[in-house]
């Protein structure tokens, strides 16, 4: 939203008149006790400057991405009362996720569980009579993690 100024590719400029209205606007907040504003960006270098001067946003805290151990506590949390079948570890897929944040972590676990679904839908559909459970397979985790690390 509020892009370095000589970034705009545009020869409209409306990026450049967005950031100027912006600045007006923020400045122009009487100061309010109570009133605390946050912004959030995964692209720092790309903010223009004068949004980051004092006064604006003063303070700049980096949240860096997640260590292996913290990726493991991100996928207990999300496989947490989930039916998993035999060789599915936390920790194991933890070691695989170099890199990974706690979005595509997230994203790797529903998409497993996703997966692990349709194949009880299907397996309902073709045997109406047979008891299904629906169990996310070790195959199902690879795929997703296959998956996410493609994109």
């Amino acid at each position: 939203m509020v892009p370095t100024r000589s970034a705009g590719t545009s020869d409209s400029h409306v990026a450049e008149r967005v950031l100027s209205q912006f600045l007006a606007e923020f400045d122009g907040i009487e100061e309010l006790k109570g009133i605390l504003v946050l912004g959030a960006t995964n692209r720092l270098d790309m903010m223009d400057q004068a949004v980051l001067r004092p006064g604006r946003f003063d303070q700049i805290v980096e949240i860096p991405a997640p260590d292996e151990k913290d990726r493991e506590e991100i996928f207990a949390v999300h496989l947490r009362n989930k039916p998993l079948g035999p060789g599915i570890s936390a920790a194991q897929l933890a070691s695989r996720t170099e890199g990974l944040n706690g979005a595509e972590i997230a994203s790797i676990c529903t998409k497993a569980a996703f997966m692990a679904v349709r194949t009880a839908v299907e397996a309902e559909a073709t045997n109406p009579a047979e008891d299904v459970e629906v169990l996310i397979e070790a195959v199902y985790m690879e795929a997703a993690l296959e998956e996410i690390k493609q994109v």
